[in-house]
């Protein structure tokens, strides 16, 4: 500890000597923080989904048009059955997969929980962890228009529609990188 006094105090005596490096001990620190603030972006944005839509309603294709209009996906492709997505996932042409469940557009007109699933590849756990949470975003507002929207002419038995998503992160048991 005593070393690294007599260096720190060593520093401000040159300083004290050398009046042009005040400038340059400020001015540089401080691009730096500027710049490498402005860089350092911990949002994920554009996350390759692929999609299977099992209903084919309007409300299931709101529901797409959500996920594609947010900024945070991208839709790259589009499957007829679930079981299709993990080669999606496994090839790394997407992160995400969106799953709705046949049924989806009856049951949030009809006030019952209509069923979607986010699958998402665990390879990089921080991207799968914040398109999950994009997803459970996405599918909580589209679930609160639709108890809002019940909230006013409510039916015999008062029952309000909630979507549930049912999230599953995919495990790359092979390691196989990108």
């Amino acid at each position: 500890m005593y070393a690294l006094l007599r260096v720190v105090i060593k520093e401000f005596l040159q300083l004290r000597q050398d009046k042009k490096m005040i400038p340059v001990m400020i001015v540089g620190p401080l691009a730096q923080l500027l710049a490498l603030g402005y860089a350092a972006n911990l949002d994920v944005n554009n996350i390759p989904i692929v999609l299977v839509d099992e209903d084919r309603t309007s409300e299931s294709r709101g529901l797409v048009e959500r996920f594609t209009g947010s900024g945070y996906f991208d839709l790259v492709g589009s499957e007829d059955t679930a079981s299709r997505v993990d080669r999606w996932l496994v090839d790394g042409r997407a992160q995400v997969a969106l799953v709705i469940a046949a049924g989806y557009g009856d049951a949030a007109t009809s006030g019952r929980r209509p069923r979607v699933q986010a699958i998402a590849d665990g390879t990089d756990a921080n991207s799968a962890v914040l398109g999950l949470g994009y997803a459970s975003r996405i599918v909580a507002e589209a679930g609160g228009e639709l108890l809002f929207a019940r909230l006013g002419p409510r039916d015999a038995t008062g029952a309000l529609a909630q979507v549930e998503l049912v999230p599953r992160v995919w495990y790359n048991p092979d390691l196989k990188s990108r």
